[in-house]
């Protein structure tokens, strides 16, 4: 069975050390401690459950669809592995389970081929879900070269937002154009970005700060297909929810210019985006301090990120 029952309290100190200490955004790190625990829905897991009473592979038709054969050995997996640059560093992977394999790669590998490799689980994961449940049949180097681009992109948004700060001589905190900035004391910031993919559903993702740099909402919409900057302005007006939270001073950012001139201007034109426009005049007026400004995509990467997640997907 592929249920995993850790009672070295060496071992599992390793294993938590090396799952929530990788280098990626926190939904790959709960992917990998699900994988850890034996969590994910394969079908050993599920026999074990009394849930099913066939472990066989529903894709390769191998007898035991375990966490180790999902994620590296079913054909569906291998058509990732053998088209990446790390195959070969799994020759002697221990196969008697994903913790066993986890500890050896993470022992074997450096930091970056492990980021890499923990990217490629997440994505075969994604890519089998989408095949079983969604009937898709996705293309497989895109969704990968995306999920490896996720990690390395939220990768690049820690090292600047943890950046220490400098101080000017008149003693205000200052950062680099390219890095983002904490709001005044008393003051959150609201970072809005949107997704909008041809024919598909468009992604709102919204991220608030507080004064600390600390993340306290995370929030993502889906909601019908739009132009870009329609979709930028929905993203901002989707963003004032956090009034609901208790907040009524805040800085908003978005990385649409467009969107931002529109907003600060006083325009008004009976168009569908001024409506939006509109709605966002008429919702700032409720709180004490409202402000926004465009900022670079380098300080916009987590909302960059959260407005292409996958809700869909509870992994």
């Amino acid at each position: 069975m592929g249920v995993v029952e850790m009672g070295n309290e060496a071992i599992d100190e390793e294993v938590w050390r090396a799952t929530w200490g990788i280098e990626g955004p926190p939904k790959l790190r709960h992917f990998l401690w699900n994988s850890c625990q034996g969590n994910l829905a394969v079908k050993d897991r599920l026999v074990y459950l009394h849930i099913a009473t066939d472990a066989t592979c529903p894709i390769c038709y191998a007898p035991s669809e375990t966490i180790v054969h999902s994620l590296f050995e079913c054909e569906l997996a291998k058509e990732i592995w053998l088209h990446s640059n790390l195959a070969n560093a799994l020759v002697g992977a221990p196969t008697s389970s994903f913790v066993d394999r986890w500890l050896w790669i993470t022992r074997k590998c450096n930091t970056i081929v492990v980021g890499k490799m923990a990217a490629f689980m997440w994505a075969s994961w994604r890519l089998r879900n989408i095949l079983l449940f969604e009937n898709e049949q996705p293309h497989f180097a895109m969704l990968t070269a995306g999920f490896v681009r996720m990690v390395e992109e939220y990768n690049t948004y820690s090292s600047k937002v943890h950046r220490p700060m400098s101080f000017g001589t008149d003693g205000v905190r200052t950062q680099e154009s390219n890095s983002w900035t904490r709001p005044p004391q008393g003051y959150v910031k609201l970072n809005t970005d949107a997704h909008v993919v041809e024919k598909c559903r468009t992604g709102l993702g919204v991220v608030i700060l507080d004064e600390a740099g600390v993340l306290v909402v995370v929030a993502v919409k889906k909601t019908h297909n739009t132009t870009p900057e329609i979709a930028e302005a929905l993203a901002v007006r989707y963003g004032l929810i956090v009034r609901r939270l208790g907040y009524d001073r805040i800085c908003v950012e978005s990385d649409s210019i467009n969107v931002v001139k529109a907003i600060k201007s006083n325009t008004c034109m009976p168009t569908p985006i001024h409506l939006i426009y509109n709605d966002i005049k008429q919702d700032s007026l409720f709180f004490v301090s409202f402000n926004i400004s465009h900022v670079k995509r380098a300080c916009n990467t987590v909302a960059h990120l959260v407005a292409r997640w996958d809700t869909s997907d509870n992994t």
